[in-house]
């Protein structure tokens, strides 16, 4: 697959981050704000909202399942232009995820969950065909998929989400309040 090579550089870096062990020096309203955006509680889809022990993991792992079949049915459906500007603009958001799960309680590997997802539907997909109801339902959503994918592709997304909750991160993935 063509997107595997960037996957493999994402979770290089990722893993390269994590040895370092961030910390997160944040008050606790900031830790609580943080846990809960990781665990959906703010996002539209009730099967992303999560409460309580393991939220992080359980939220994260839907939400990686749901951004990969995104990307396996737009290439099922011979768009792999957009399927890889999707792939790309999943990545960064796993990675913004990735990023602040040393606030929380949990060891979540954002980039391991959707890689895992990633092959699960490309074993699913095999043998499957591209019919004109999925094709209509993809036509219909790109749209809200096009607005997702040039928010990351503006050069200040994350920086703008990190202002957003008032925190500062370091290069070595540190979590400070602002």
């Amino acid at each position: 697959m063509e997107f595997k090579w960037l996957i493999g550089v994402v979770f290089a870096l990722s893993v390269t981050a994590a040895h370092a062990e961030p910390t997160c020096t944040i008050s606790p309203q900031k830790r609580q704000a943080i846990e809960q955006i990781l665990c959906g509680q703010g996002a539209v889809e009730p099967e992303y909202k999560f409460y309580g022990p393991g939220c992080v993991e359980r939220s994260s792992k839907i939400r990686m399942q749901d951004s990969a079949g995104q990307v396996a049915r737009y290439r099922l459906c011979g768009d792999e232009a957009f399927a890889q500007r999707l792939l790309g603009a999943n990545l960064k958001a796993a990675q913004f995820l990735q990023s602040l799960v040393p606030c929380t309680s949990e060891k979540v590997d954002m980039i391991k969950l959707f890689n895992n997802a990633l092959d699960a539907f490309g074993d699913i997909s095999t043998g499957r065909q591209c019919d004109n109801t999925l094709r209509s339902k993809l036509d219909r959503r790109r749209p809200f998929f096009e607005q997702q994918i040039r928010q990351t592709e503006q050069g200040n997304a994350i920086t703008d989400a990190y202002d957003s909750l008032r925190i500062a991160v370091d290069a070595n993935g540190n979590i400070s309040d602002r």
